[in-house]
């Protein structure tokens, strides 16, 4: 298990490895806006549960977290949800990866808001030579229908949410970090992110702009700097801005 336990050790100096949390995590209780008819607004959001998973396997050496979801209001979506969840925690070899010595992924829930929930995964794999390479995935959810938002669809038709979240950055960024191997002009249209309760968070991947060494940087942009541009009327919005902000995890 050397290479798993020296997998583990890279990760967690990386800052990728995550604190373990609770076999089985209850909702945040919601406090649904508005009345409707359906079933599905009307569902008390606090009853699922978050179930923690994993799988180790010794060739190649693995050990995988990944969250499970039960109690949702339709079975069918639930399933879906769960396939989805079970995929991205594990391996993605790319068309030129050598064999997989060993892989490790660990997640954290960064935002629970009723039926709106944001996982994010971060693991390393190990294929031989210096180290080994960190990968960062978010999965922002709506647990009605098992619909996955890009970041685009947080933003108002026509909205350059581009050059405004660039902006932003590039005032955070002030020693200019981004600017280590090319200049940091703009985000990409489909650049990567996950959501806190009080903020929109980007994040780069080693190498695109910044060293190995570097990690993820990560840069915290308040929702309240993106109102003018913000889809107000997505469910998203509806139910992260109209309830008190509350951590899913008050320990991270």
């Amino acid at each position: 298990m050397k290479h798993l336990k020296g997998s583990l050790l890279a990760f967690t100096i990386c800052g990728a490895l995550f604190h373990s949390i609770d076999a089985e995590v209850k909702a945040e209780p919601p406090e649904l806006c508005g009345t409707t008819s359906t079933a599905t607004d009307a569902f008390q959001w606090e009853q699922i549960k978050i179930i923690h998973k994993e799988f180790t396997e010794k060739k190649p050496e693995q050990k995988v977290a990944y969250p499970q979801l039960s109690g949702l209001p339709n079975a069918g979506v639930q399933q879906r949800i769960n396939a989805l969840l079970r995929e991205k925690a594990a391996y993605q070899a790319e068309a030129d990866s050598r064999p997989l010595i060993s892989y490790a992924n660990e997640y954290r829930v960064t935002l629970q808001s009723g039926p709106i929930l944001n996982i994010l995964y971060k693991n390393y794999a190990f294929t031989g030579g210096a180290h080994g390479m960190p990968h960062q995935t978010s999965l922002l959810l709506d647990l009605t229908d098992g619909n996955r938002y890009a970041l685009k669809d947080l933003f108002q038709p026509g909205a350059d949410y581009q050059q405004k979240i660039s902006q932003i950055i590039k005032q955070q960024d002030k020693d200019h970090q981004l600017d280590t191997f090319q200049p940091f002009v703009k985000i990409d249209p489909d650049e990567s992110f996950y959501l806190t309760p009080d903020s929109l968070v980007i994040f780069f991947p080693p190498y695109k702009y910044t060293p190995y060494y570097f990690g993820f940087p990560e840069f915290k942009i308040p929702y309240r700097q993106l109102s003018g541009i913000l889809k107000a009327d997505s469910k998203v919005w509806k139910q992260v801005l109209k309830r008190p902000k509350r951590s899913p995890n008050p320990s991270q």
